[in-house]
């Protein structure tokens, strides 16, 4: 059976998120939006996806969900009642790796999330970030 948890999560900056368009699933049997990077400046031909994957700091949290934001902007994350148990509660200021479901591009990227885990006690995972996304823009798989 399909589940949206098999899919792939594409590394992004919020930046990136503002430049999707929905598409048509091309997912058997699961109802997933497909987006494609409608500005894609890398050269690569990795432009669709379903699941991302995005990190930042949280800047505001309210009943249901928070703003995170990169070294390229803001994004809305919602926090459903599909969150495995045992996620972490975000608070102000903590640095978080958030996968999910991007609902809305734009003005603000709206993600609904599959999964939550605080990265505040590593700081070299923030450092790092920037890099692995521009990796994964240069060496993914179609």
């Amino acid at each position: 059976m399909a589940s949206r948890l098999n899919l792939a999560a594409r590394k992004m900056f919020v930046r990136d998120l503002k430049d999707s368009c929905a598409a048509v699933s091309s997912v058997p049997g699961l109802k997933v939006w497909e987006w494609k990077n409608a500005n894609n400046n890398s050269g690569s031909s990795c432009t669709t996806y379903s699941v991302v994957w995005i990190q930042g700091l949280v800047q505001e949290v309210c009943q249901d969900g928070f703003t995170l934001r990169d070294d390229t902007g803001s994004a809305r994350v919602l926090i459903t009642s599909a969150l495995p148990p045992g996620c972490p509660t975000p608070s102000t200021g903590s640095y978080m790796m958030i996968v999910g479901e991007l609902i809305e591009a734009n003005p603000v990227p709206i993600l609904s999330a599959m999964k939550i885990q605080d990265l505040s006690s590593d700081s070299a995972l923030q450092k790092i970030w920037n890099l692995e996304v521009e990796d994964s823009r240069h060496y993914c798989i179609k």
